[in-house]
């Protein structure tokens, strides 16, 4: 399941962790924990609009991109 998390970018990269708004979502803090193994650290928010708040803070004076990712669910509430 988190096979994939190395290959996530560690250099000009923020993470902002969540979690979908239903009962199966994996604890938003459980994920981060996960990506800490391997170097990679964020935030952690109860709702998905508020990571996406804080994300859009941080990219838009840079020109820069926010990608959510996640299941359908999440993707859903943005």
């Amino acid at each position: 399941m988190f096979e994939i998390i190395p290959l996530f970018p560690k250099e000009r990269a923020k993470y902002y962790f969540t979690q979908a708004d239903v009962p199966r979502a994996m604890l938003a803090k459980d994920l981060s924990e996960q990506f800490r193994k391997y170097d990679l650290v964020g935030e952690v928010y109860p709702t998905i609009k508020e990571a996406v708040a804080a994300s859009e803070v941080v990219a838009k004076p840079h020109r820069g991109e926010v990608f959510v990712g996640g299941s359908m669910f999440t993707v859903a509430e943005v």
